[in-house]
């Protein structure tokens, strides 16, 4: 658990190392219709200033612990034990030897993890409201146009967001796909010209079309 505290202090609980790529693209998205589906988990769309209403987190997010088992669909918060915890991680081993400073389940006493998916024990249901809100959205997009823009997703788990981002596209007859990626851009080739594959970084292509966007928008 020091180990998992001291990531929680580095890659939620800290200013974003490089907030760039998403301070460009809610720039260039502004006033737009939009909405995030990402399979990150350190919240950065939200810490950057994107709708949380709008955000579909599908993996979970390090601000939430659950049960390991889990006794209940119940989460909570990550952050009052985190920065309790940090003062008795052991800087050199990672550990933490005070059981006091290990999270246990406030329902059952079990051990606890962070609301990220891993397993068949990952709890979904705070992100429930989301999704449906995000299917509500490509629903009301069925007769109108709609573009998809797939930053980075490549084979790992391509389920969680290249595959899903390729049958959005092709369910929606005036829907198109961008898909930004250094190594893997390729896009079906059953979309046709509807589907562009751009060999870039976001970072790159945001800057790129920053510079070249009319100054009203």
């Amino acid at each position: 658990m020091g180990w998992i505290a001291r990531h929680l202090e580095e890659t939620r609980f800290s200013p974003p190392p490089e907030p760039a790529p998403y301070d460009l693209l809610r720039d260039l998205t502004a006033g737009r219709d939009r909405f995030v589906l990402t399979s990150n988990a350190d919240d950065l769309f939200e810490r950057t200033g994107f709708d949380p209403a709008r955000i579909f987190t599908r993996q979970g997010s390090y601000a939430r612990l659950q049960c390991l088992t889990p006794c209940s669909d119940d989460t909570f918060a990550t952050e009052p034990w985190y920065r309790g915890a940090l003062p008795a991680v052991d800087l050199v081993t990672e550990r933490i030897d005070d059981p006091a400073a290990i999270p246990r389940c406030p329902r059952c006493g079990g051990p606890v993890v962070l609301n990220v998916r891993g397993g068949d024990w990952f709890v979904e249901s705070p992100y429930a409201p989301r999704g449906a809100r995000f299917a509500e959205r490509l629903e009301g997009a069925a007769s109108g146009r709609l573009l998809v823009v797939d930053v980075g997703s490549g084979y790992n788990t391509p389920g969680v967001i290249r595959w899903p981002a390729e049958r959005i596209v092709a369910d929606h007859p005036r829907a198109n796909l961008v898909r930004v990626n250094l190594a893997h851009p390729a896009t079906p080739v059953a979309l046709g010209d509807r589907g562009l594959g751009v060999a870039s970084t976001g970072l790159a292509l945001w800057r790129a079309l920053a510079e070249v966007r009319p100054a009203n928008g």
